[in-house]
């Protein structure tokens, strides 16, 4: 694994609770919103995702935040670290690379499944907060500058 940073790991019992009803379920689709390096991904594929055909739709500019910029951190890798971290898992990740994605494209793919849990990060989009699923937001009280 090539991990820099670790944003995910103080979050594992709280995810563990709010996930474990989906461990080991088939047809699990998650869409995680900002996956940075992929820590949060690859645990998820690991430990929740765990059936040949859940799969996880991983939105992010992999050009860092506001927080990496700060800690003058080397971006410039990022989406090779990340695809390197996940990569055992690869046939189970879809890569949606930019800014401007609406929840409404990502399901408008076929990578939704009913029911699925929705693992956001940053969830500034209206579609995002009403999509009747649970989300997990680990930054959601980050202050934009």
């Amino acid at each position: 694994m090539n991990f820099e940073q670790d944003y995910f790991s103080d979050n594992i019992p709280s995810w563990k609770k709010v996930l474990e009803g989906f461990k080991n379920k088939k047809n699990i689709s998650v869409l995680e919103i900002g996956c940075f390096e992929g820590r949060a991904t690859l645990w998820l594929l690991k430990n929740i995702l765990t059936q040949k055909n859940s799969n996880i739709s991983v939105i992010d500019t992999f050009e860092g935040s506001i927080e990496n910029k700060d800690k003058k951190n080397d971006t410039s890798t990022l989406l090779k670290r990340f695809k390197s971290n996940i990569s055992l898992y690869k046939e189970k990740v879809k890569i949606y690379k930019g800014f401007g994605f609406e929840v409404s494209q990502v399901r408008e793919s076929g990578n939704e499944a009913p029911g699925a849990p929705w693992c956001s990060w940053y969830p500034r989009s209206p579609n995002a907060r009403n999509l009747g699923h649970p989300a997990i937001c680990q930054n959601y009280l980050w202050k934009l500058r």
